[in-house]
């Protein structure tokens, strides 16, 4: 069932969607994470008060919810001042029957992780560097290096994983927001057997 936070105020504009699924795990940080956003984006926008009114938008797609693991890709619209709005995406993976929240640290081990890292580089690389491309090599290092926090917005199905970078992340803004596609089966004997076991600490450079 799709839920809405809508605010219309001289100073902002909050226009939110968000899913209730009747897991309780699951609705709990969901619709907890939704609401303080809005309301961390009202009370600036109140603090602010531009002579142009803040807007914030918040969309969401489920690209995986059979039975196993439950998915969801949030975007997140905001325009605060300035020459344009900002995007970003914000992603969750929870395991089922349980509603366990994990992260991509927790489903890879550390050499899946830098193996990730190595094939989006290599991507994105392709796609953006270049002498007329929006990014380079340094750029594309930093923000797709060996380090889970490059990758926490991410979907795994049974048989990809699709790694998703924020506009800035790894190229200019006008080069827009970024995704990576890795077939599952180059990856396969970097998972975790259990993702509720703790992880191991992981080593990176970057």
């Amino acid at each position: 069932v799709k839920r809405e936070i809508k605010q219309h105020k001289p100073t902002h504009e909050v226009e939110f969607s968000y899913p209730i699924t009747g897991h309780k795990a699951i609705d709990a940080v969901v619709e907890g994470w939704a609401r303080k956003l809005a309301t961390e984006f009202s009370v600036d926008a109140e603090e602010a008060r531009d002579e142009r009114p803040w807007s914030s938008e918040l969309s969401f797609e489920v690209p995986r919810n059979d039975g196993k693991v439950f998915s969801l890709v949030f975007s997140h619209y905001t325009y605060t001042g300035g020459a344009h709005p900002n995007s970003s995406y914000r992603t969750f993976h929870f395991l089922l029957p349980d509603g366990y929240q994990a992260d991509i640290a927790e489903l890879f081990s550390p050499r899946g992780i830098r193996r990730i890292s190595d094939m989006s580089i290599a991507a994105l690389r392709r796609d953006l560097a270049g002498p007329d491309g929006m990014s380079d090599a340094d750029w594309i290092r930093r923000g797709a290096g060996p380090n889970p926090r490059n990758f926490s917005s991410f979907v795994l199905t049974p048989d990809e994983l699709t790694v998703l970078f924020d506009a800035y992340q790894v190229a200019a803004y006008a080069a827009g927001p970024q995704e990576v596609k890795i077939p599952v089966s180059r990856l396969r004997d970097t998972l975790r057997p259990d993702p509720r076991a703790p992880a191991a600490s992981f080593d990176h450079t970057d």
